[in-house]
């Protein structure tokens, strides 16, 4: 206690010496309670409160800042991951819709790579499917040639867009493979394709780990790649067992 404090509580005892009477009222008594509680309670603690020092400061932002960084990393990594199996679900719900819009229409009904789905009227133009797709349905059999090449660029006045497909985001990329056309997949009255093949789906970081397959039988069933690997890599594989 210093020589202030002393003075103070001196003052307070003086006060209270019986000269005066201790109390003139409840209220008198519960203000002079309260008075003396701050004096021997609270005052004392806010007399030793300080702030932070510039090292503790210091320490605690580094803290932070790593902190910040392996949350940013996270989040990062959980977008690019929702992302990818949203743009993958979404391919492959376009190919089960092109095949149960065949048996439905009992016609042929293509699923095809396009880079003009946002133009007012759409073709089968590209080859890369990222770029985006169409399913149309082919009632008149004349989409392809003889030669399964497409005849001129449809869907045509004659066909009937079913379904368009924008292109996909953060980079992601689609490689078809084994397919006897890399450009379009048909299927036909029975939901059969006209070749088996997969969908190779890749983000931006290329990852083999982190990349997915879409396959597609003769029959026309789709189906999600797996790591069917004896001993597992982590890698999806395709129908031939290839990572």
């Amino acid at each position: 206690m210093d020589v202030n404090e002393f003075t103070h509580l001196k003052n307070q005892m003086l006060r209270l010496s019986p000269a005066r009477p201790l109390v003139h009222s409840k209220q008198h008594f519960i203000a002079r309670t309260v008075t003396m509680l701050n004096i021997f309670t609270i005052k004392p603690y806010m007399k030793d409160s300080r702030g932070f020092t510039l090292i503790e400061l210091m320490i605690t932002l580094a803290v932070i800042a790593i902190g910040l960084t392996l949350v940013s990393a996270g989040v990062q990594q959980f977008v690019r991951f929702n992302r990818d199996v949203s743009q993958t679900n979404s391919l492959v719900a376009t190919l089960q819709l092109a095949r149960s819009e065949a048996i439905k229409r009992n016609t042929n009904v293509y699923a095809c790579a396009s880079s003009s789905t946002t133009a007012s009227s759409p073709k089968c133009d590209s080859n890369s499917w990222q770029n985006g797709w169409i399913v149309f349905a082919d009632p008149t059999h004349d989409a392809v040639d003889t030669a399964g090449a497409f005849s001129g660029t449809p869907p045509d006045t004659n066909d009937v867009v079913i379904q368009l497909g924008q292109g996909l985001k953060g980079g992601t990329t689609i490689q078809s493979t084994s397919f006897a056309h890399s450009n379009y997949i048909r299927y036909d009255s029975t939901g059969r394709s006209d070749s088996s093949g997969s969908f190779v789906i890749c983000d931006s970081k290329k990852d083999l780990n982190r990349a997915r397959a879409i396959n597609i039988s003769i029959t026309g069933l789709v189906s999600l790649a797996e790591d069917t690997d004896t001993t597992k890599d982590y890698i999806v594989n395709l129908p031939d067992g290839s990572n």
